[in-house]
């Protein structure tokens, strides 16, 4: 199963595992209603694609003191060191300006999720995890998984869209 879920593929859903995303895949363009400038997406449809991670939780935070935070942040390491040095210089190539890669012998995932909405201060602690562990289906019919269980070490599939990270210049700026 694992090995299925690290080569995952989906075009018509556009789902890819992370080794496996798409070559041509670019930085969306602006349309109305459908603003995708900092989403990597597949360049025909101009759609964000959906990456899946298979790997270890390396660290969660999601909470301080029992409250969430208003950014929750996992960071996974991928099942494969070669897999992960592929992804740091595919994100480092994407990134404004590129990015050399590193000789980093840990080529880590970080996700990012803000648990707080536009229309409200107080953060709602992120609640889209699932307990595939007897049997991976729709997240519809998975079970929920408890946050405050997940551990490091943890064998996770990390779902997420790749946004543009954008370098700061001299002057401080974006």
């Amino acid at each position: 199963r694992i090995n299925a879920l690290s080569s995952f593929v989906d075009k018509e859903a556009n789902v890819y595992a992370l080794g496996s995303i798409l070559l041509t895949a670019t930085w969306g363009s602006y349309q109305p209603f459908k603003d995708h400038r900092d989403l990597l997406c597949n360049p025909v449809t101009n759609v964000p694609i959906v990456v899946w991670t298979v790997g270890h939780i390396a660290s969660a935070w999601f909470l301080k003191r029992g409250v969430p935070e208003k950014q929750a942040a996992v960071t996974v390491i991928p099942l494969s060191n070669m897999l992960g040095a592929q992804t740091s210089r595919l994100l480092g190539g994407l990134a404004i300006p590129p990015i050399k890669s590193t000789d980093d012998p840990v080529n880590a995932v970080r996700a990012i999720k803000w648990q707080s909405t536009k229309l409200s201060d107080e953060p709602e602690l992120f609640g889209d995890i699932y307990d595939a562990h007897d049997i991976f289906a729709n997240k519809s019919e998975l079970p929920p998984y408890l946050i405050e269980d997940l551990k490091k070490d943890d064998l996770v599939l990390l779902e997420c869209k790749i946004i543009c990270y954008k370098v700061k210049d001299a002057n401080n700026k974006w």
